[in-house]
C-alpha cells in the first residue's frame, strides 16, 4: 500500500507468481508520475507467496529498505519502501488454508479449444493401493487418463531413487534444471525409453497447486504436431509432481551450436527455427504460449541440412510458476533466462501472448546464428556499474545482428531485428508470417 506520495491510498494485491515493476514509465505497472527522483524503471517487485523479493534496477537515486539502501532483498511483514518521493508499506497477509488463489481456475475457453483426449472424467485413484486422493480438490480433477497419482503411503513404501514414481524405472540422469532432475526412464507399461522430469517446489505449495498444474499440463498433452515433443504422461508422487514426454534422440540446439564452434550454418539455423515457428503455429492456434523458447527448449536429431526441430517443455515453466511452485528468481540465477524474455515478460510475467513467444523466437534465431545474445549484458551504467539485466530488456536496443556478422543477408537480420521488435504491435503478427519471411529470405 502506497503510504505516502502522489498515488498515497492505492494498494497492489498479489495472490501467485507474479511481477511488478515501479518506475517513472507509463510501461510500468505502477508508474509514479511526474517524481523526479524516480528513475523510469527505478525497482521491481516479484512475488511469489509467502516470498517477496524487491530488486533495485540500477536507480539513480536508489531504493531503500527500512530506510537502509538495497540492491536486493526479501521482504517481511511491515517493511517500508522508499523509492523517490514515495513510501509502499509491504503487508504479508496469511491466506486460508483452503483458498483458491483468483484467477488460476482452467480457462475453459482454452480448454474448449482444444482436442478432447479419449476417457471419461473421474476420480483421482492411488496406482498402488487404489485409495481415492487424500487431496479433496485433486480429486476433482477431470480426465484422469494421462495423470497417475500415488498416495504419500505407498509412496514411501514402494519407491525409491530408481523407481521415483510409479510405472516408471530410471536408466541414468540426464541432467538438473531448474525445476529438479531430468531422468532417461522406461515407462514399464510400455517398454518405452521416456525422459522424466521430476518437479521439486521451490516454496511450500498451495494447497490447490496440484490440481491446478495438472489441470493446465493436460492441455499442453493434447498438443499434436511432428515439431513438439509430446507429453505422455503426468502425476503426482507422494507430494510431487513429474512429467513424462518421448525421449528425443539428439541434443537441444544450444549443444548442437556449441559442438559447431558456437553457433550454426545459416541454413541449418533457420530452418530450425521455422519448425519451432510452426509448431508456435499449431499451438497459437489452441489458445497455448510457450512463454519459455530457448535453444535448450528445442532438441535436434537429424543430419545437417535435415535435421529435424521439436519443441520440448510445452507450457511447463508456465505452468510451474502459475501454480506458485517456483521460487524466486535471484540475481546469479537470471542470465539463463532473460536474454530470450521479451520486455513486457519483465513488467509482467503472467501475461505473456503469442508474440511474446514470437520475441523468443527470433532472440533464439539470433543466438544461433551469432553465438551471442540480443543485447549486451555486460553493459554499465552511468556510474560503470554492470546493469541489470532486466534493465537491460527494457531499456537497451538490440544489437544489430550484422554487427556481430557482416557475412549474414540483410534479408534475415532484417526479420529477426523485427521479431526482437520492443514494441509487440510492431513483431509479426502471427508465427506463420515470421517464417514466411525467413523462408523468403533465405530463398
Amino acid at each position: 500500500e502506497v503510504v505516502k506520495g502522489q498515488r498515497e491510498g492505492a494498494r497492489f494485491v498479489f495472490e501467485r507468481h507474479d511481477t511488478f515493476v515501479v518506475g517513472r514509465s507509463k510501461k510500468a505497472q505502477f508508474s509514479v508520475g511526474k517524481d523526479r527522483y524516480f528513475s523510469r524503471y527505478h525497482f521491481m517487485v516479484e512475488a511469489n507467496p509467502p516470498q517477496c523479493l524487491l530488486r533495485d534496477l540500477g536507480s539513480t537515486n536508489g531504493t531503500y529498505v527500512n530506510r537502509e539502501k538495497v540492491k536486493e532483498v526479501l521482504l517481511s511483514d511491515g517493511d517500508v519502501i522508499r523509492g523517490g518521493l514515495t513510501y509502499i508499506r509491504f503487508r504479508l497477509a496469511e491466506a486460508p488454508a483452503a483458498a483458491e488463489p483468483v484467477g488460476l481456475e482452467l480457462d475453459e475457453s482454452r480448454a474448449s479449444a482444444t482436442p478432447a483426449l479419449p476417457g471419461r472424467p473421474g476420480r483421482l485413484r492411488c496406482a498402488a493401493c487404489g485409495k481415492l486422493a487424500e487431496d479433496t480438490q485433486l480429486g476433482q480433477i477431470t480426465d484422469t487418463r494421462m495423470i497417475t497419482y500415488v498416495c504419500a503411503d505407498c509412496h514411501h513404501q514402494q519407491f525409491d531413487d530408481r523407481h521415483p514414481v510409479a510405472n516408471f524405472e530410471v536408466l541414468e540422469e540426464l541432467g538438473r534444471g531448474a525445476l529438479g532432475p531430468v531422468y532417461k526412464a522406461r515407462r514399464l507399461s510400455t517398454d518405452k525409453v521416456v525422459a522424466l522430469k521430476l518437479i521439486a517446489p521451490a516454496v511450500e505449495r498451495n494447497p490447490m497447486a496440484a490440481k491446478l498444474f495438472l489441470r493446465e499440463m493436460q492441455l499442453g498433452a493434447r498438443l499434436d504436431h511432428p515439431n513438439i515433443v509430446p507429453i505422455i504422461e503426468i502425476g503426482e508422487s507422494g507430494g510431487n509432481l513429474w512429467v513424462a514426454t518421448e525421449f528425443v534422440e539428439g541434443v537441444d540446439a544450444a549443444e548442437l551450436a556449441r559442438g559447431l564452434g558456437g553457433r550454426l550454418p545459416l541454413g541449418d539455423a533457420v530452418d530450425i527455427v521455422c519448425q519451432v515457428l510452426d509448431a508456435l503455429e499449431y499451438a497459437h492456434g489452441m489458445n497455448l504460449v510457450h512463454r519459455d523458447v530457448k535453444p535448450s527448449n528445442i532438441m535436434v536429431s537429424g543430419e545437417p541440412g535435415a535435421y529435424r526441430a521439436r519443441l520440448a517443455d510445452f507450457g511447463l515453466m508456465k505452468n510451474v510458476d502459475e501454480a506458485g511452485l517456483s521460487g524466486i528468481t535471484r540475481t546469479g540465477e537470471v542470465r539463463g533466462t532473460v536474454p530470450f524474455m521479451p520486455p513486457e515478460q519483465v513488467v509482467d510475467c503472467r501475461f505473456v501472448k503469442p508474440l511474446g513467444d514470437i520475441y523468443q523466437a527470433g532472440a533464439t534465431l539470433y543466438w544461433l546464428l551469432s553465438g551471442q545474445h540480443p543485447h549486451d549484458f555486460d553493459a554499465r551504467d552511468a556510474r560503470g556499474e554492470v546493469k541489470d539485466p532486466f534493465l537491460v530488456v527494457l531499456e537497451d536496443p538490440v544489437i544489430p545482428l550484422r554487427g556481430c556478422d557482416p557475412s549474414l543477408p540483410e534479408d534475415v537480420a532484417a526479420v529477426v531485428e523485427k521479431a526482437l521488435s520492443r514494441e509487440p504491435e510492431d513483431r509479426f503478427a502471427s508465427a506463420v508470417q515470421m517464417a514466411h519471411a525467413l523462408r523468403a529470405a533465405v530463398g
